[in-house]
């Protein structure tokens, strides 16, 4: 590398942070780089979007918006305004040739010039460049944390950015850098690795991207001043769709009208005549027919790969053309298309080629639309093709590729986002002509969330023959409406045991081994016939088909994959296999993390995946996020057994944030919602839960009315089935009449249903679910009187959680957990049990039963405190004349006091130290 390049000169060792006078002695330093770019001229203020993109209200703020958006523009704006407030600010230009070095030096540099004692906060010497680049970062780091004021360091054109060790550097920067430190990035797309993925599901970043930096329609009228008519606005405000350059190219070009006295006139049409006009008799002036006649035509391409467009325009030279011709200096960019080269058009250009060839030859415009169509469909650039082909009007050819392209199979392949994308172009007569087509609708609609208008649509399509196609398609035909069948009982929570979960089923079960079968569509029918295991507790077999299901799935399709490793997570969480558990959620997190990040939802299944084993372990230190987290999948389409689990986290920690009114609140919440979706087997999972949190809360009359309303089983044997129901339904439904029994105190019974439940959990493996009953029957000895049979359930259940450390089933059982715990402590001396005895109660809160001074309560909180089991909050504020949210103000105050995790904990404390009889 030269002197005059960006870099150190090679071999050298390097000083470490340098002071100023280093820097300025750094001659390959450019201070351009780290120079916030001054206003440019004409700038309109834009303060709702300054505030919004001002980097010290977040930890990471994002523009990423393709060229001409004004990105530049708008970080330099917040930057000034920042400074101007006295924020130090370190800004950044990147270049391609920023490695890990120069990035790293670049950083230092920035930071200096903004202000900070970079220098100071390290001391100088001679070191290798490696220790150098080290020592310089934790230097800027130190710097930053010790200002303890904001800092804020902007880095612009990202995108730029590919060298590994540089984007490392960044990473520990965004991820790990001081909590005073915000980072703001402007790009046109982020560089591979930069994971920012956590910072923006949490909420710590706020992401602008071209919607957000259009300019809105008073924008444009600030911008233009006010010698726009209303008609000039709104045919401004259509052709630029607010976007910045094609603004400001419009509005130099009325500017230079003016002058040559030439203003517009306020027809409608005034800007595309401007462009059109300036295009033909400027931008193309001396353009030759046959050149002209090309550009007519790459005007009709959204990129310009030389590939692509020798086969459509068959000829050899387009590159080269291209790049000679004088005519697209400056209007045309290059884009990330693999290694080939392309660029693309500038947009106002593409706009006139396509109107003017059009106009011209509406016949080559049909054409060449079609050869585009057909050149991208050999390619796989299925969306792409479709969108040439309608735009040629032939949607025969559209529907053509995507049945070619695999149809319902893009959706096995690459994720919901791409399926989504094609199913635009589908119009009700390409519907009603090809069932293919009709099934890719129904999935897209399943799959998003409008179950009851996939199953009409379905309903509705049913006499185009699912079975005989005219091409002798049949084999696709019949996997693609299993598929569908499938997709309508699992994402529409029908009950395993209805005929509408039982046919698809029974038909992958056929389809599976039927010769020719492509084989990530056998991967998925596998993966079908797993889940469905799964849900019966039929584990031997679904863990046998996850296995052939990745046999034949191998690297075709990383969402099916992720989704069987999601499967195998929740078997080893029912059957206790922790460890097993954790690695495959977290393997299929990160698949999606990696492939699907523009699918929120995939990383919301997999998160609640994850929360439900930390739960179940007693692992959530933050149940309030934990909350918002399962409560954010229910707000996308979601198979059934993740949205049951996602039922259950929300319940349980509902019923810890806000006792049991909180939870039946959150309950009735999703049931109604489960109702208006028609998902009959999540609104009976919901009615189970509300009967166990009605029972729990002494309301023995309104359990047994949800019982019935909901026409859950009469007899024990209805809710051990597992031949109609999934292995959660039954947990659910037999957890919740354990507890209505023990409410209505017939403990004979309710010993009986235990063995019972517990028996047929341990044959079916369900060891979750038979330390949740256990658990229960400790209670309920407990509650009558039985603290030898209570101590004797928790020597069983200690037996197995040396195993498997799901704690919840005794948190969940409060006092009695606590009363037996502390016996069982008394009765045992040998260390390794006073060790565990020890333990659980130290976890549970209790500390061997020995507690501090009881805290002082002010009047109103004792008040509370002594309404706070028997009473609900609103009965509590009425009977203290207290509005809802004055309650529940003094129950938080109650819980921090006595360090409880939620009400009923509260009592209990308040028991033990004598603050309640």
């Amino acid at each position: 590398m030269s002197s005059g390049e960006t870099g150190p000169p090679k071999g050298q060792t390097t000083t470490v942070a340098p002071t100023q006078a280093d820097f300025e002695e750094l001659g390959w330093l450019r201070q351009t780089k780290v120079t916030v770019p001054v206003r440019v001229p004409g700038y309109v203020d834009r303060p709702d979007l300054v505030a919004l993109a001002l980097p010290t209200h977040q930890r990471l703020t994002l523009l990423q918006a393709p060229g001409g958006f004004g990105k530049t523009t708008m970080l330099a704006e917040c930057c000034r305004q920042l400074r101007s407030d006295g924020v130090r600010v370190a800004w950044m230009s990147v270049d391609e040739s920023d490695d890990s070095q120069i990035l790293d030096t670049y950083l230092a540099f920035a930071f200096e010039q903004a202000g900070l004692d970079v220098a100071g906060s390290v001391g100088a010497g001679n070191t290798t460049a490696e220790r150098a680049n080290r020592r310089r970062t934790d230097s800027v780091l130190r710097a930053i944390e010790s200002c303890e004021t904001p800092c804020v360091l902007a880095l612009d054109e990202l995108e730029r950015l590919a060298e590994p060790g540089a984007v490392a550097v960044l990473n520990s920067l965004v991820r790990w850098g001081p909590a005073n430190l915000h980072v703001a990035i402007a790009c046109r797309e982020l560089p591979s690795g930069l994971d920012i993925a956590d910072l923006v599901l949490d909420g710590s970043a706020v992401v602008l991207s071209a919607e957000e930096l259009r300019f809105s329609k008073p924008e444009i009228a600030r911008f233009f001043g006010l010698g726009l008519s209303r008609r000039e606005h709104r045919a401004l405000t259509a052709e630029s769709a607010g976007w910045p350059i094609a603004l400001r190219i419009r509005r130099n070009e009325l500017r230079l009208r003016q002058r040559e006295r030439e203003a517009a006139t306020g027809e409608a049409g005034v800007v595309r005549d401007v462009v059109d006009n300036w295009i033909e008799s400027r931008l193309w002036y001396g353009v030759g027919t046959d050149d002209r006649e090309f550009l007519l035509d790459i005007g009709l391409c959204e990129w310009l790969d030389p590939e692509l467009l020798d086969e459509v325009l068959e000829c050899a030279d387009s590159k080269r053309r291209i790049e000679t011709m004088p005519s697209l200096s400056g209007l045309i960019e290059p884009v990330g298309r693999g290694e080939k080269a392309a660029w693309r058009l500038h947009p106002l250009i593409r706009e006139h080629c396509e109107k003017q060839r059009f106009r011209e030859t509406p016949e080559r415009y049909r054409a060449v639309h079609q050869r585009i169509a057909m050149a991208l469909s050999r390619r796989g650039e299925t969306v792409a093709a479709m969108r040439h082909a309608v735009a040629a009007g032939d949607t025969v050819l559209a529907g053509r590729i995507l049945v070619e392209a695999g149809g319902l199979r893009l959706w096995l392949r690459e994720g919901l986002g791409l399926l989504q994308a094609t199913d635009r172009f589908l119009t009700a007569t390409m519907i009603a002509r090809d069932p293919r087509l009709a099934l890719v609708r129904c999935a897209v609609l399943a799959l998003t969330g409008r179950v009851a208008e996939a199953r009409r649509l379905y309903e509705a399509t049913g006499p185009l023959d699912f079975v005989a196609d005219a091409r002798g398609d049949d084999l696709d035909l019949r996997a693609d409406h299993t598929q569908v069948r499938g997709l309508l009982a699992i994402y529409g929570c029908e009950r395993i045991g209805s005929e509408r979960a039982r046919a698809p089923f029974a038909d992958a079960q056929i389809a599976v081994d039927t010769p020719g079968l492509e084989r990530i569509v056998r991967g998925t029918f596998e993966y079908g016939l797993c889940l469905a295991h799964s849900l019966k507790a039929e584990f031997e077999m679904a863990e046998w088909r996850a296995e052939r299901a990745r046999a034949c799935l191998g690297q075709s399709s990383s969402y099916v994959s992720m989704h069987v490793d999601f499967q195998a997570g929740s078997i080893a969480m029912a059957q206790g296999r922790v460890e097993d558990a954790t690695r495959w959620f977290a393997h299929g997190r990160r698949v999606a993390k990696t492939n699907f990040l523009r699918d929120p939802s995939v990383i919301a299944h997999a998160d609640v995946l994850a929360k439900e084993l930390d739960l179940e372990r007693h692992h959530i230190t933050q149940p309030g996020a934990a909350l918002q987290m399962a409560k954010k999948l229910g707000g996308f389409s979601t198979p059934y057994y993740a949205y049951v689990i996602a039922a259950s986290l929300v319940a349980e920690l509902s019923l810890h944030i806000g006792g049991s009114d909180g939870a039946l609140e959150a309950i009735d919440e999703i049931r109604e919602h489960a109702y208006r979706e028609e998902l009959p087997a999540l609104a009976r999972f919901l009615a189970a839960l509300r009967v166990g949190t009605l029972a729990r809360a002494g309301d023995i009359g309104e359990a047994e009315r949800t019982w019935q309303l909901a026409d859950l089983p009469e007899h024990h044997d209805g809710c051990l089935d597992l031949d109609n129901q999934t292995w959660q339904e039954m947990e659910a439904l037999s957890c919740a009449r354990l507890r209505l029994l023990a409410a209505r105190e017939e403990f004979d019974e309710a010993r009986q249903f235990a063995t019972a439940i517990t028996t047929v959990a341990a044959q079916r493996g369900l060891r979750r679910t038979w330390m949740r009953v256990m658990a229960q029957l400790l209670g309920v000895e407990y509650q009558a009187g039985e603290l030898q049979a209570a101590t004797g359930c928790l020597e069983q259940f200690l037996g197995v959680f040396r195993e498997t450390d799901y704690l919840r089933p005794l948190v969940r059982e409060g006092e009695a957990s606590v009363a037996v715990l502390a016996g069982y402590l008394d009765r045992h001396s040998e260390p390794e049990h006073q060790a565990l005895a020890e333990s659980l109660l130290s976890t549970l809160g209790c500390n061997d039963g020995r507690v501090d001074g009881p805290p002082e309560l002010t009047g109103r909180e004792s008040e509370v405190l002594v309404r706070l089991e028997e009473q609900r909050d609103k009965q509590i504020a009425e009977a203290l004349d207290l509005t809802l949210s004055g309650v529940r103000y003094h129950i938080t105050n109650i819980l921090a006091k006595l360090g409880a995790r939620g009400r009923m904990d509260a009592v209990h404390r308040a028991r033990r130290l004598g603050l309640l009889p």
